[in-house]
C-alpha cells in the first residue's frame, strides 16, 4: 500500500472508527488488509468494522511498527508480525491466526470473557520474544521458535505444541482439559498439569519440576528431565528420558515401563509401579505408600518404610567388568514399621545375624539379617540376596510361594486325559511289535 493509499486510509478510519471503549481506551478498526509500519497508541482491532460487523483481513506489522495497546484479532482474521512492537499484546479469538515471526510481544492471549464471550484461536510463534502466553477456550499456541519469558498457562481445552528451539522461561501449567505437546525446544522452569490436564513430553529440555496433580495425567517418552513428580491423584508414565529423581505424594500415582532414574520414591499414600527401566539409586517407599516391582534394574538398595511388593526384577551389575551379580535382587530393608513381600515360588530365608549394625545410603539401626533362596514370579533366581528387617520396630517381611490355583490342575489333568485317548486312538487297530509286546524295546 503506498504512503498516500495509506494515510488517506487511516484518516478515513480514525475519523469514523475511533470510538471510546467501555474502558475509556481508543480503538482503533482494521477491517480490510493493511501494513501497520508507524506507531498507534489505541486499541487495535483486526476483523471488525465500526459497526462491530465481522470482516477477515490480512493484517502486518512491520519493523517500524508499535502497537501500545491491545491488538484483537476476530472472526479468521490474519496477523503476521515480522518485526516491530506489540507492546500491549497480542489476542487472537475466533479462528483467527496470529503469527508471529520477528519482533516484541507483550502478552499472548486466545479467548475473551465478558457478555459476548468469544473462543480461542491460533498463535504461531517461530522467532520474537513474548512476555508470557494465556491461552484460554480451546486456543491453540504452536512454538517453532523464539522465545516466551515468562509462563504460559492452558485453560479450558486448549493446545500447547512446544519443538524445535523454541524457549519457555516461566513455568507451563496445563489444566482444565488442556493438553500439551512437547518434542522439542526448552521449558526452564517446569511443567505441571493440574486439575484433568494432560501431558505428552516426548523430546526436548525440562529443567525444574515435572509434576501432574490433580487427576491428570503426564506420559514421558523421550527428551532430558530433572525432577518428576506425581501428587493428588495425578499420574505420571515414564516410558523414556532421565530424570534425576522420580517420586510420588498424596495419592499420586508413578508408573515405570522403561528410562532410567536416579532415585525411585513415594510417600505418604501414592503408589509406584516399576515394571521396565533402570533406577541408578535406591528404590525406597515412605510412609504409607506403596512400590510394587514388576521388573526392571536397580543399581541402588530396596527400602520398605511402607509396603514395598516384589514380583520381579534384578540389581545392576556392581563389578567394574559389568559382570551379571550373584544374586537376582540388590539388598532389602524393612525399616520402622515397613513391611516387604515377596511373590515367587521355592522363596526361603535364613537367619544369619540377629543383630547387626548397618548405618548407609540414609537407613541406620541393628537388623536381622537374613539370606534369601528361591525364585520371583517373573523366573528371577534371588538366590544370595540380603534381606535386613530393623529390629523391634513391626518391620516385617512375607514370602508368598505362589501356587497353581486348583482350575490349573484340572486342565492339567483333562490334558493327560486327551493325550491318553488320542494315543489309544491313533493306535487302534494296529499289533504291536513282537519285541514290544514282550516288554523290550526295538532297537
Amino acid at each position: 500500500m503506498s504512503t498516500r493509499k495509506r494515510l488517506s486510509c487511516l484518516l478515513a478510519v480514525v475519523a469514523a472508527c475511533c470510538l471510546p471503549s467501555a474502558a475509556g481506551a481508543q480503538i482503533l478498526y482494521f477491517p480490510a488488509d493493511a501494513t501497520i509500519d508507524y506507531t498507534i497508541g489505541d486499541l487495535v482491532y483486526v476483523g471488525k468494522d465500526n459497526r462491530n460487523r465481522n470482516t477477515s483481513p490480512s493484517v502486518s506489522i512491520v519493523a517500524a511498527g508499535d502497537l501500545h495497546g491491545m491488538a484483537f484479532v476476530y472472526n479468521s482474521s490474519q496477523l503476521h508480525m515480522n518485526g516491530g512492537r506489540a507492546r500491549g499484546g497480542l489476542t487472537a479469538l475466533d479462528g483467527s491466526t496470529v503469527s508471529i515471526n520477528d519482533g516484541e510481544v507483550g502478552s499472548l492471549v486466545t479467548g475473551e470473557e465478558g457478555t459476548a464471550p468469544h473462543k480461542g484461536g491460533t498463535i504461531l510463534m517461530t522467532g520474537g520474544t513474548a512476555v508470557n502466553a494465556r491461552i484460554d477456550r480451546t486456543g491453540t499456541l504452536s512454538l517453532h521458535g523464539g522465545s516466551i519469558n515468562g509462563a504460559v498457562t492452558l485453560n479450558r481445552g486448549s493446545t500447547l505444541y512446544l519443538d524445535k528451539s523454541a524457549l519457555v522461561s516461566g513455568n507451563i501449567q496445563v489444566s482444565l482439559e488442556s493438553q500439551a505437546y512437547i518434542s522439542g525446544g526448552y521449558a526452564l522452569n517446569g511443567v505441571s498439569a493440574i486439575s484433568d490436564g494432560r501431558v505428552s513430553i516426548t523430546g526436548g529440555t525440562i529443567r525444574n519440576t515435572v509434576n501432574a496433580d490433580g487427576v491428570s495425567t503426564i506420559n514421558v517418552s523421550g527428551g532430558t528431565t530433572t525432577f518428576v513428580s506425581a501428587s493428588y491423584a495425578g499420574t505420571v508414565n515414564l516410558s523414556g528420558s532421565n530424570p534425576e529423581i522420580l517420586s510420588a505424594y498424596d495419592n499420586g500415582v508413578i508408573n515405570m515401563t522403561g528410562g532410567s532414574a536416579g532415585r525411585f520414591s513415594t510417600h505418604n499414600t501414592s503408589k509406584g509401579n516399576l515394571y521396565d527401566g533402570t533406577v541408578h539409586g535406591d528404590v525406597t517407599a515412605f510412609d504409607s505408600s506403596t512400590i510394587n516391582i514388576y521388573g526392571g534394574t536397580i543399581g541402588g538398595n530396596i527400602n520398605s518404610y511402607g509396603t514395598v511388593n516384589i514380583y520381579g526384577g534384578k540389581k545392576a551389575a556392581t563389578s567394574l567388568l559389568r559382570m551379571a551379580a550373584a544374586a537376582g535382587l540388590p539388598d532389602l530393608f524393612a525399616v520402622d514399621e515397613g513391611n516387604v513381600q515377596l511373590f515367587g515360588s521355592g522363596l526361603s530365608k535364613t537367619l544369619l545375624d540377629p543383630d547387626v549394625a548397618y548405618d548407609g545410603d540414609g537407613v541406620s539401626g541393628f537388623f536381622s539379617r537374613y539370606a534369601l533362596s528361591g525364585v520371583l514370579s517373573d523366573g528371577t533366581d534371588i538366590t544370595g540376596a540380603s534381606l535386613f528387617v530393623q529390629n523391634g520396630t513391626g518391620a516385617d517381611v512375607v514370602l508368598i510361594n505362589v501356587v497353581p490355583e486348583p482350575r490349573t490342575y484340572v486342565l492339567f489333568g483333562l490334558g493327560i486325559v486327551i493325550t491318553l485317548l488320542a494315543t489309544r486312538r491313533t493306535g487302534r487297530g494296529r499289533k504291536p511289535h513282537l519285541a514290544t509286546r514282550c516288554g523290550v524295546r526295538a532297537a
